[in-house]
């Protein structure tokens, strides 16, 4: 690699000047006018020399019509690219920038790409790493790409509309809320690229570390974060990043809500301290515990108290009688193991054992008849229906957390016959 031609080519770039294409009003302060920018171009003969540089260096044959893998597909980079890019950076950053991350890329054998997952429900002020090569961060921090322009227009945004005397109300149709807060993860994908002409496969699988994060902010909060876009970016660093096109995978969402929750810093380090102990559970634990949590976080999201109490119901039930297979005795089995497994006495086991049978009563006539009574009978009293489902969260939460820190479900002969 010729660095010291390269480098004279762009100063001489430098102190010639560079010109860049005029931005129409409508697209100021957009992701349009970054792209526009990014089209930047100096004396005819400085293009050439450098063309003529790049095209006959061994070391920059990746950028010649190559197929970049990119993750979750492949994209294709041309000597062209390279050279928009090399002066991008000299006249928006400088030359010894471009040229060192020119050297490194051409080191390595792999694609240093960076996967996301935007998530609804949530809010965060600042970034916090979870695990290794594993972050929460504010979805306004993430850098520029078609998938965070997607979720959040620019065009559409109230202080844009306002400038073309449009009422930002009458877009409220749309119903969108965009996200505020993303999960990124690192990661190496391999081969680094292909040659057009090859099997374009190799694809980085979608990450579940990414959606289990998302479950465990379930149990540390009263929200109901819900992924929804998936996406896979080069690093920021990498040589003509930006320059190239992208895509997502949005999530397929059957019950949606706009309430957004604000997480605390205290929320933040119990959010790391759980996801530590989640990861190390045995795989089939986590898994396993992985349903009751998202049933939980659906029925927190359900408007209608009967659609809530069914996916209360089976997040509970999943948890208590995941082994059953016999139907006989469903209910006594379902309350008295949950008694049994929350309780500290004698007392304490008979209310929870009352709580579970409504539970289960209320879950079960919401199947049947597809609708719940305002209020719920109780030994003491009546209780409202919905007051009786979030006893149940709290309940619920209170399992999974406690079957996280005991690294495993209770061998439930032994916790019922075995008990003092």
């Amino acid at each position: 690699m010729e660095l010291n031609k390269i480098r004279t080519l762009l100063e001489d770039a430098k102190a010639f000047g560079f010109q860049q294409p005029s931005i129409p009003d409508w697209a100021k302060n957009t992701e349009l006018e970054q792209q526009l920018l990014r089209s930047v171009s100096t004396k005819v003969e400085i293009e050439q020399g450098l063309l003529s540089l790049i095209s006959g260096d061994p070391d920059f044959d990746c950028f010649n019509g190559r197929m970049w893998n990119q993750g979750r597909g492949y994209v294709r980079v041309e000597l062209k690219t390279i050279l928009n890019w090399l002066l991008y950076m000299t006249n928006k950053v400088d030359v010894e920038t471009a040229l060192s991350a020119l050297t490194k890329f051409s080191k390595i054998k792999y694609m240093p790409v960076q996967e996301f997952l935007a998530i609804s429900g949530v809010a965060v002020s600042r970034s916090i790493e979870l695990g290794e090569a594993v972050r929460l961060v504010p979805f306004n921090d993430i850098p520029s790409s078609f998938a965070k322009e997607s979720l959040d227009p620019a065009l559409m945004k109230p202080e844009f509309l306002v400038k073309f005397g449009i009422s930002p109300g009458v877009f409220t149709f749309l119903n969108h809320v965009p996200p505020k807060a993303v999960i990124i993860k690192a990661a190496k994908v391999e081969p680094k690229y292909k040659s057009p002409s090859d099997n374009l496969g190799d694809f980085l699988s979608v990450s579940a570390e990414l959606y289990e994060i998302c479950e465990c902010i379930t149990l540390i909060s009263s929200a109901a974060p819900l992924p929804i876009v998936n996406w896979v970016t080069m690093d920021e660093w990498v040589p003509c990043s930006g320059f190239v096109g992208g895509g997502f995978s949005p999530e397929i969402v059957e019950v949606k809500d706009k309430t957004i929750i604000d997480l605390t810093d205290n929320q933040l380090y119990e959010l790391k301290a759980l996801y530590g102990q989640f990861c190390s559970l045995d795989q089939k634990t986590r898994n396993r515990l992985r349903i009751p949590i998202q049933r939980l976080n659906q029925a927190r999201r359900r408007t209608n108290i009967a659609d809530k109490a069914i996916d209360i119901g089976v997040a509970l039930e999943a948890l208590y009688l995941n082994d059953h297979s016999s139907k006989d005795q469903i209910s006594f089995t379902f309350r008295l193991r949950a008694a049994w497994y929350l309780g500290d006495n004698h007392e304490h086991r008979k209310e929870l054992i009352e709580i579970f049978n409504k539970i289960y009563g209320c879950r079960s006539k919401a199947v049947h008849t597809g609708k719940l009574d305002e209020y719920t009978k109780m030994k003491r009293g009546k209780i409202k229906t919905a007051d009786l489902l979030n006893k149940a969260d709290v309940l619920c939460v209170q399992s999974i957390l406690r079957i996280i820190n005991d690294s495993n479900y209770p061998n439930w002969e032994t916790l019922i016959l075995g008990a003092n």
